[in-house]
């Protein structure tokens, strides 16, 4: 009975670990909570290792409650199979979605274009504030100073509804980074 509770252990563990490497759960919180799925997200991104592209598929909707920073270095492709909305969360006042740290040398794509691929919309949420400051969607090196290196590429993606005030912005790409649309 033992080992038999062990294997059931270890089997749980198992599916636990292959669902993180092979995409994202798409189970929401309770109001208040941390969504699940933005926790695999953020931990997808946090565990890129050098010299691989990591590919992070996004199985549903999900609430982003922190911005996630690229690690520098790293090469990312963020897709979805299916179409998805991924929401900028309420507190989320004066912070960016995503994050790339100056001269981070990061490279990241939003979306695949493959004929099966679904789109990711990138919602900023806007009538949950009242007041938005700063950039909503994407900073790129950061504002005082300008990076070097990294480049966002968005194939099937969409972003909208970031700016609410006429301090926001949805996206800073500052000098030295390349911001390609549709790999154009």
């Amino acid at each position: 009975m033992r080992s038999l509770k062990r294997y059931l252990l270890c089997l749980a563990t198992a599916v636990f670990a292959l669902s993180l490497t092979a995409g994202l759960a798409v189970t929401a919180g309770a109001e208040g909570e941390v969504d699940p799925a933005f926790t695999a997200l953020k931990s997808q991104i946090e565990s890129a290792t050098e010299g691989t592209v990591k590919e992070i598929r996004i199985d549903g909707d999900l609430t982003v409650s922190e911005t996630l920073t690229f690690k520098a270095g790293m090469s990312y492709v963020i897709y979805a199979e299916k179409d998805v909305t991924v929401t900028l969360g309420e507190n989320m006042t004066s912070s960016p979605m995503f994050a790339v740290p100056k001269d981070g040398k990061v490279s990241v794509r939003f979306g695949k274009s493959t004929d099966d691929a679904g789109t990711i919309t990138f919602d900023g949420n806007k009538n949950a504030f009242a007041e938005r400051t700063g950039v909503g969607f994407l900073t790129v090196g950061n504002a005082s100073s300008a990076g070097n290196g990294s480049t966002v590429e968005f194939r099937k993606a969409t972003v909208r509804n970031f700016v609410s005030s006429t301090n926001g912005t949805a996206i800073t790409v500052n000098a030295n980074n390349s911001l390609k649309i549709d790999g154009g």
